[in-house]
């Protein structure tokens, strides 16, 4: 996955992105791909950088937190995280081993505080390929991954301990694209056998009892949602129903699993002419199946669209029946209309449509999100402001959204 900057243009908003967005359908629009940020605290300004943009956030107990991204200048893209402290953020540089450009994509801990954490991403000049770092608390040590193609990219993460983690992505060699699938174990990275599914690429992975990832597979002319589960027997093929209105295709980018087998998967499907729209998946002991969403007033709304053109970049479950969804939908008239960041809330089993943060850019969206019981929702994304990108974060409750500004 090639590093991009002004990658697709709506309106007035261009998009720069990396990351494991979904590919855009065969034909037609698309709305973009992820430039997320931080939650830094209103008392704490943040170094200048011409791009600032955080691709993932984890967050523990209290107002534990941590975020990686990429700060870019001329298309190079230099890795580095940010740690929430009592006293503000504290940068912890990060310089993968042998790249002049390199991009970070994920995160995930182990405990409540980020003592213990793995981020992966992938080095995008010289070459391209999959790497790894280990934080320990105060910085950050590379952690080789094996290579199995020509290209590859790792993208997602999941660690359910210290001892087990689960890295995803996709690899290229001779024969075509599949999804790559990598464990730690102690210290040691291995590739994971799964099915040699040609055309698969994986965005998202979510670890507990066992590990469920999701992606899109391209089928014939047009991308299908994908999924795999770790059982006790190795990896299986999971189907995902296609929605009856993804007449070009659909695609999940981020899952959180609880407990028991619930899973919720968040991602887009696209219309007759490509127009996007977000789609819902959770899965039970009988599969997959899609859900809806009611909006707040109004009740029921369209069963295809959501009443909402764009789509949903990720999704936190801090357990079963209470998840939170965010992404970016158009303002308006889809051929000109402004992009703005929108929620999803789920309560007592129903999804609803949450209320819009007020954001004054002509591009905004959230591109990633961590719930703990008891505290807010973090969500983090970026505005275009001033001609330049700038962190937007949200501390989200149900419904609602409070915006810090960055400093």
């Amino acid at each position: 996955m090639v590093f991009v900057l002004g990658g697709a243009v709506i309106g007035s908003a261009v998009w720069l992105g990396w990351g494991s967005a979904p590919r855009p359908p065969p034909e037609g629009r698309q709305v973009g791909a992820t430039v997320p940020s931080l939650p830094p605290p209103t008392s704490t300004t943040l170094p200048p950088r011409v791009v600032d943009a955080l691709s993932g956030v984890w967050c523990g107990r209290g107002d534990a937190c941590i975020a990686v991204g990429n700060s870019s200048k001329a298309l190079v893209s230099h890795p580095f995280s940010e740690v929430r402290t009592e006293t503000g953020w504290k940068v912890a540089p990060i310089a993968p081993a042998g790249g002049s450009s390199a991009r970070l994509s994920a995160i995930s801990c182990v405990g409540t505080t980020p003592t213990w954490c793995v981020t992966v991403g992938s080095v995008t000049a010289p070459g391209e390929h999959a790497f790894a770092e280990i934080f320990d608390g105060t910085s950050w040590t590379s952690s080789p991954v094996p290579r199995p193609g020509t290209f590859d990219d790792l993208v997602g993460v999941g660690c359910e301990s210290k001892a087990r983690c689960v890295a995803v992505g996709s690899y290229r060699d001779a024969r075509g694209v599949f999804p790559l699938l990598e464990e730690l174990s102690g210290s040691t990275w291995s590739l994971m056998r799964s099915p040699a599914v040609s055309g698969a690429q994986v965005g998202a992975v979510s670890c507990g009892a066992s590990c469920v990832v999701v992606g899109d597979l391209l089928e014939g002319h047009r991308i299908v949602p994908f999924s795999e589960e770790l059982t006790a027997s190795g990896w299986r093929v999971t189907p995902v129903p296609l929605p009856a209105g993804a007449r070009t295709g659909a695609a999940l980018s981020s899952v959180d699993c609880v407990p028991h087998g619930w899973c919720t998967a968040v991602g887009v499907q696209y219309g007759t002419r490509g127009t996007p729209s977000p789609l819902i998946e959770q899965q039970g002991p009988h599969g997959w199946s899609r859900v809806a969403v009611r909006a707040p007033a109004s009740g029921a709304v369209s069963a295809t669209s959501f009443g909402v053109t764009g789509m949903l970049s990720g999704v936190s479950c801090p357990s079963r029946g209470l998840c939170t969804a965010v992404g970016e939908r158009v303002g308006g008239n889809w051929a000109s209309a402004p992009l703005v960041p929108f929620i999803v809330s789920q309560s007592a089993g129903s999804w609803f449509l949450a209320g819009r943060p007020p954001v004054d850019s002509s591009a905004a969206r959230f591109s990633g999100i961590s719930c703990v019981l008891g505290s807010p929702c973090v969500a983090v994304g970026s505005l275009f402001k001033g001609g330049q990108y700038r962190p937007l974060v949200a501390f989200v409750g149900t419904g609602v959204a409070s915006l810090v500004p960055p400093g």
